[in-house]
């Protein structure tokens, strides 16, 4: 049969495959329909970066005339777009359900409510006076990377996207209060997957189909309680504050940072109160301060007066402060405090400042105290117009330097005067053989008097005119060098004392600040000839420390060093002619003849005469082997710490620990342990770089179960000194 044969008119084969093509285009057509809708992020500043949610004034989101948002915030805009890639269907999208997915980690808790709005700020599937979804009713947990869900069923009122036309979809939360976030949600995440399911007629004859579609937020956001989104430190330079006189009040900074607004609500942010407290490397107590200035912005703002309770003091409560200091929506306020000197101030005291930040958003609505941001100051700034100091130093007493130095002088030494008083001294150990002073300074003609019998020197040092003055700000600066040296051989290994007692200093605008300064006497320690470790006598580690310089130049030897290490006369080496010369490790040209080279002062003779002086100190050899090479001329390094810890010794009955400090140059550890209040509880101390210790407090009695504080202080050979930060131990029994 051909297909003229065919009658049209009547039901047969040719119909069955109309029938069947037919059931396959609609499936071929159902299995497209998703693409028929085409969801996609819009251009809004929503989706552009991460927002941060916060608690708001407890508005709620209701549906009245229009949408009121009360304090919900859009997080997630998208736009559904009916489209029809191969032939116009003619049909409208019909939406009858939606689902909304946390994928990030906020969980429902965080949230009070949710919404959808639409293009025209109405809430999708509420009728007037409906408020949004509530969260703690509807929102269910989820699996997977799902952290939570909800369900709206618009089967009744069906979101209806007009055929080849778009509607917009604004997904609305609003973050539940303060009080119920409290510290827990701090940066918890939010990133939403909405998920339509949808209905269109689709196919030749029009059917209608079931559909889904979903779209992903691209940028996650973040719920903060707290308002104070940004807490920015501002460095500042730590100078002394000069003690307060009657009718001059003396202030300088102790405190210096920025606050920022930066989330998603329109609300300003109010700083309501700051707690100002002293930090535990801080040692001023309250009565040593008349009180505290605010500038915001550079602005004087507010001021806090005495009298200051001792709340303030290390390990008090804190003093509270109102100061109400609005910072704009999305912007930032910078904040100084100045601390205010009393005028019977200790000199030498020394202020950290940490500040407890209270903040409102919106203003009237305190936010949880839990979560008060806390700012420390990096720095200390010391009480008084600076120091005068005279250093603590082991030295071989072959014409050592002695520093006299200037630290923290804000308008720079002018003169000092030590005339009548000076600087006394032991005369059994010591003879000063000259003062030099710095290039900046010269000494007064004729002031200078050295009596080695009663053991003072004293002198007028001044400003040359016009020289830059020394300060101190960043680090100790010379004034002047004392040249000592060992009264008779007999005294290496002794000590003496170095009294500084000026009777007028000025500084370098001619001011008196004699009262304002802080005076540091010194003392110095004659080193046993060959002690290079400064540990109070020779060792075979002396000697191998030596030998390990001598054969590399003796790099990290300076020149106390090598005249300590210089114990037997090398004839015709330099000092040999010349006993003032700095001893040498190397051959070194003649100046008389220069084809003829002289031996080194230091050579093996020099290490041998070490090792047997440690024998004669009664040396164990069984404790003194020697250090790896790599660490054996370590001990003649500059101060350096490379790492810090504190490990739990497993064996030990009894909680203990051990506290490894690695890096070069090191003498001795000191680890002191604080109570979360900053009640010191515990000081022990080891020399080297490691020490062992129990958590007991002064009678020997364990300490109780907890969180602790502790700071370790580090001591080197150069005599500088390196302090940690506060790091934190747990006692577990």
């Amino acid at each position: 049969m051909g297909l003229r044969d065919l009658d049209l008119r009547r039901p047969g084969p040719i119909w069955a495959l109309a029938a069947g093509l037919g059931l396959l285009l609609a499936a071929l057509w159902g299995a497209r329909a998703a693409a028929q809708v085409e969801l996609l992020p819009t251009a809004s500043p929503v989706n552009a970066a991460p927002q941060v949610l916060e608690p708001g004034a407890g508005a709620a989101m209701v549906q009245s005339a229009s949408a009121e948002l009360g304090d919900g915030v859009v997080v997630f805009e998208f736009e559904i777009q009916d489209v029809d890639p191969l032939v116009d269907d003619n049909e409208d999208v019909v939406i009858e359900f939606i689902e909304v997915h946390n994928l990030g980690s906020a969980p429902c808790e965080d949230f009070a409510q949710l919404g959808l709005l639409d293009e025209s700020d109405n809430f999708i599937g509420l009728g007037p006076g409906d408020p949004a979804l509530d969260m703690a009713a509807e929102c269910f947990p989820g699996d997977g990377p799902i952290t939570w869900g909800v369900e709206l069923d618009l089967s009744g009122d069906p979101l209806v996207v007009p055929d080849d036309q778009a509607r917009t979809v604004r997904v609305v939360l609003r973050v539940a209060d303060t009080t119920r976030l409290g510290a827990r949600a701090q940066d918890h995440t939010v990133q939403l997957r909405v998920v339509l399911h949808f209905r269109e007629r689709v196919g030749s004859p029009p059917q209608d189909a079931a559909f889904t579609a979903s779209i992903t937020d691209p940028e996650p956001d973040r719920v903060w309680n707290g308002g104070v989104n940004v807490l920015l430190p501002i460095g500042f330079s730590p100078r002394p504050i000069p003690l307060s006189l009657p009718g001059r009040p003396q202030s300088g900074p102790v405190a210096a940072f920025q606050v920022c607004d930066e989330d998603a609500n329109d609300h300003p942010l109010r700083v309501a109160e700051l707690l100002l407290k002293q930090g535990l490397q801080g040692n001023a107590r309250a009565f040593d301060l008349q009180g505290f200035r605010l500038l915001v912005d550079g602005a004087e703002h507010a001021s806090l007066s005495a009298p200051l309770s001792s709340d303030f003091d290390r390990g008090g409560a804190g003093l509270p402060w109102t100061v109400n200091v609005d910072v704009p929506d999305e912007g930032c306020r910078t904040f100084e405090i100045w601390a205010v000197t009393a005028q019977g101030a200790m000199l030498g005291r020394t202020i950290q400042l940490t500040v407890k930040l209270f903040a409102e958003e919106p203003v009237g609505w305190p936010l949880d105290a839990r979560v008060a941001p806390v700012y420390e100051s990096p720095v200390t700034v010391m009480i008084g117009s600076g120091a005068l100091r005279l250093p603590t130093l082991t030295i071989s007493g072959v014409r050592s330097r002695v520093p006299l130095e200037v630290l923290g002088v804000p308008a720079g030494l002018g003169a000092l005067e030590l005339c009548d008083k000076g600087i006394a001294f032991d005369p059994g150990v010591l003879t000063v053989e000259a003062v030099v002073p710095a290039a900046a300074y010269e000494i007064q003609t004729g002031s200078l008097r050295i009596d080695n019998r009663s053991g003072r020197v004293c002198f007028t040092l001044q400003r040359r005119p016009g020289a830059e003055p020394a300060r101190g700000l960043d680090r100790p600066e010379r004034v002047a060098e004392l040249i000592v040296s060992a009264r008779d051989a007999a005294q290496f290994g002794k000590e003496s004392a170095l009294l500084l007692q000026p009777v007028r200093v000025l500084d370098a605008n001619d001011q008196d600040i004699t009262e304002q300064v802080l005076v540091i006497s010194g003392r110095v320690t004659l080193a046993l000839r060959g002690d290079l470790d400064g540990d109070g006598k020779p060792t075979v580690r002396d000697a191998l420390l030596l030998a390990l310089e001598l054969l590399n130049g003796c790099p990290n030897l300076d020149d106390e060093l090598r005249l300590t290490a210089d114990v037997v006369v090398s004839p015709g080496a330099p000092r040999d002619l010349n006993p003032e010369a700095v001893p040498t490790c190397r051959p070194m040209p003649d100046p008389a003849n220069p084809d003829r080279m002289l031996p080194p002062d230091l050579d093996s003779a020099d290490v041998v005469a070490i090792a047997r002086m440690a024998l004669a100190f009664g040396f164990d050899g069984a404790t003194g082997a020697a250090a790896a090479p790599g660490s054996a001329s370590a001990a003649l390094l500059p101060l350096q710490v490379r790492s810090l810890r504190v490990l739990p010794i497993k064996s030990a009955r009894t909680p203990s620990f051990a506290l490894r400090v690695e890096g070069q140059g090191v003498r001795a550890v000191a680890l002191t342990l604080f109570d979360l209040s900053g009640r010191e509880r515990l000081t022990v101390r080891g020399r080297g770089g490691a020490l062992t210790f129990s958590p007991q407090d002064a009678h020997g009695r364990s300490l109780a179960n907890g969180v602790y504080l502790y700071v370790v202080r580090v001591e080197g050979y150069d005599g500088r000194v390196w302090r940690s930060g506060v790091k934190k131990l747990v006692v577990l029994r």
